[in-house]
């Protein structure tokens, strides 16, 4: 456990739960009636299309597909060539027939066709459940049981599953949902053989429009010149390969160029394709890069600048901030281009102040920026990416924890200015939506030779990945990092990325592998003289083998890392410290000890550090429960209870109160053990903590 872990604890991103806002319900007798919980059902469909394209014969296949399904659950892939319109139809679709699955709709787009790999299995999963209620704490870390516990969630409910721009059949097969009555809807630019040929589904292959939906499309944009011109229209879509996507491109050319009429636009679009013809392998190539470059040509230097660089982000769509600071913009100045693009139909906005590109779009950008912009441009452009998230992330981290140690940072490089955060909820929802990006920005940082930022944005987000239990997140990027500080003979980053590994570890309960990186840590930290590092490395160790039930063995390292603490002066580690030896002297059945440990980290933690004297009133309260001592018992833990409340720590308060009730019951006093579990049970289920049902239980039995 490192000290994010225990800091970590201290804190909760949720506010309420709290006892005046709890109904209580009562039957004839008088008796509280605790209901069941009613968990969310997930609703995850995006919004539609604002035009879409007449597909009248996909969706009388897709509705004479659904009615025809009489056993099993169904499978429905709707394959075709990029641009065509897959997503669009597929939402569409699965918006007018959701309502026949009311135990929830789940969307991912698997990036089948990203510059980066397509999501991980595990990933996807992981957001499933979670969307499904499950207790973060009881999503397994290993693929299989992710996958029998999706399938059992799943098991017996009418669910639609949309997993979008798939790349293979074995990406898909995972995420099917079990039951007869659910329906997977999947797209994919690959006919996906083996999806059709083990797991029966049924296929749709959809072609281009029609010239003359093409057409309606185009004017929808265009207006009455269109329709003057038919046929000038019909062959402007023409040239642009009746797919959706490049059609509503040529339109927005048409609609911001009025003043051209549709015969000069055909005859530049021409020009244009004569110009690519050289690197064209297909005729649908040309179609598709032409009216590309045709756009591109027509955006003002900064935009198209700006469009270049986006192809350099490493993540699957791009903030107005972070797009400012690719591009060495204002914010102001980089919103004004990214509308400008969104109005040309080249980037999409797909949330406020949140842009991405179709994938076909991505690769013409990317071809531009290296064929334009020299290396150390574009070199340069991603390290002020980078590391506008890396500062941002340690203004997450400061905010989060703030009498944590941080990464070393000198002030902002100039032009570079991070976002700040006044409240914890906003700063995770940042980390929470920029999530994708900030791995993408942890792989790209180490593909390009940035070491030291691909070291210490790990570490500045370990206290998110531990807030939201992004377990394998946060194993994967520290690994990266420790990888990442030893190709840069950094020993200091090195021992913290090793702490950082074996925080991970224990979070997934492998405390042996856990025990061994602080180990290494440790031994580092005292070649180099960071005796804060060395004892945050040997009081890690400690907990590490408790949670592995070696309690002798954690003694003997706690014991060890008291004296650093001393020696530095360090008295918040050295109550961590306190109340790590006292934990252990428990398992060992030791109370005098762990009362004595309790008893000297008290007074220290009331000076410095609310959150460890929580622990300790607290665990004063568990001691002189089993000590017999009920009322010395209930006045730590209201002590406890106290205090949590007063630093909004959620989870502990609820721990505290949870433990209160239960001496009271113990003592007789029936209603005010009834209000202790009612309160404790509002907090658990705000914070979808599985020990809820151990607090309903026991109020039931009251």
């Amino acid at each position: 456990m490192t000290e994010a872990d225990r800091i970590a604890t201290s804190h909760n991103e949720f506010t309420g739960g709290r006892a005046e806002n709890v109904i209580q319900v009562r039957d004839i007798y008088g008796n509280l009636v605790v209901p069941e919980r009613t968990l969310p059902v997930p609703k995850q469909l995006p919004h539609g299309v604002a035009r879409f394209t007449d597909r009248t014969a996909a969706l009388d296949q897709l509705d004479s597909t659904l009615a025809a399904s009489t056993a099993g659950p169904l499978a429905v892939l709707i394959s075709g060539t990029a641009g065509v319109g897959k997503t669009a139809l597929s939402i569409h679709w699965a918006q007018r027939v959701r309502e026949r699955y009311p135990d929830g709709q789940l969307y991912v787009n698997l990036h089948g066709y990203h510059r980066r790999p397509p999501m991980e299995t595990e990933q996807v999963l992981d957001g499933f459940l979670r969307a499904l209620d499950v207790d973060p704490d009881k999503i397994p870390a290993e693929l299989e049981a992710m996958i029998g516990l999706y399938r059992t969630h799943l098991n017996g409910k009418r669910v639609l599953v949309v997993l979008d721009n798939a790349n293979s059949a074995e990406q898909v097969r995972p995420l099917l949902p079990p039951s007869e009555d659910s329906l997977a809807l999947v797209t994919s630019r690959s006919r996906l053989s083996g999806l059709v040929v083990q797991e029966g589904a049924v296929r749709l292959i959809l072609p281009p429009l029609e010239p003359e939906a093409a057409v309606q499309l185009f004017e929808s944009v265009v207006g009455p010149q269109a329709q003057a011109d038919a046929e000038l229209a019909t062959a402007l879509v023409q040239r642009a390969g009746c797919l959706p996507l490049t059609v509503l491109i040529t339109a927005e050319q048409a609609a911001a160029r009025h003043y051209l009429d549709l015969a000069e636009m055909l005859e530049e679009l021409e020009v244009e394709s004569d110009r690519l013809d050289a690197f064209a392998t297909t005729d649908k190539d040309m179609e598709v890069r032409s009216v590309f470059s045709w756009s591109y040509r027509e955006l003002a230097p900064e935009v198209a600048r700006m469009f270049r660089l986006l192809g350099l982000h490493a993540g699957p769509d791009i903030s107005v901030p972070a797009a400012a600071a690719l591009a060495g913009l204002s914010v102001t100045a980089a919103r004004r281009a990214l509308i400008t693009l969104t109005g040309v139909s080249m980037v999409e906005d797909v949330a406020r102040d949140r842009y991405r590109f179709h994938d076909l779009i991505r690769n013409y950008a990317v071809e531009q920026v290296n064929e334009v912009e020299p290396v150390e441009e574009r070199n340069n452009a991603i390290r002020q990416e980078l590391t506008w998230y890396l500062y941002t992330a340690d203004a997450v981290d400061r905010l989060l924890a703030p009498q944590r140690r941080h990464v070393p940072l000198d002030p902002p490089p100039e032009g570079i200015h991070p976002l700040t955060f006044s409240r914890y909820e906003d700063a995770l929802n940042w980390c929470e939506a920029e999530r994708p990006n900030l791995l993408a920005a942890v792989e790209q940082a180490a593909a390009i030779g940035a070491d030291d930022i691909a070291w210490k944005l790990p570490v500045a987000l370990i206290m998110f990945f531990h807030w939201r239990k992004h377990r394998m997140n946060r194993l994967s990027t520290t690994l990266t990092a420790l990888d990442a500080a030893r190709r840069a003979h950094d020993r200091y980053g090195e021992a913290w990325s090793l702490i950082c590994i074996g925080g991970a570890y224990a979070d997934l309960k492998r405390f042996d592998e856990a025990a061994a990186q602080y180990q290494q840590a440790e031994v580092i930290c005292r070649e180099i003289g960071d005796r804060q590092g060395e004892g945050m490395s040997l009081v890690n160790v400690s907990f590490a083998l408790r949670g592995s039930g070696r309690d002798a063995e954690a003694i003997d390292y706690a014991e060890r890392a008291l004296p650093v603490w001393r020696e530095i002066n360090d008295r918040r580690n050295e109550v961590i410290t306190l109340n790590a030896l006292a934990d252990a002297s428990c398992g060992l059945g030791r109370l005098t000890d762990e009362l004595s440990y309790y008893e000297q980290a008290l007074p220290v933690a009331r000076e410095v550090d609310k959150e460890n004297e929580g622990v300790s009133l607290h665990g004063l309260g568990t001691v002189h429960q089993r000590l017999g001592d009920a009322a010395a018992a209930i006045d730590f833990f209201r002590q406890a209870i106290t205090v949590r409340r007063e630093i909004g720590d959620s989870e502990g308060q609820a721990v505290s109160l949870y433990a209160l009730g239960g001496v009271l019951r113990d003592t007789g006093d029936r209603e005010a053990a009834r209000e202790a579990f009612t309160e404790a049970l509002a907090i658990f289920e705000s914070l979808k903590d599985a020990t809820a049902n151990d607090v309903r239980r026991d109020l039931a039995e009251l």
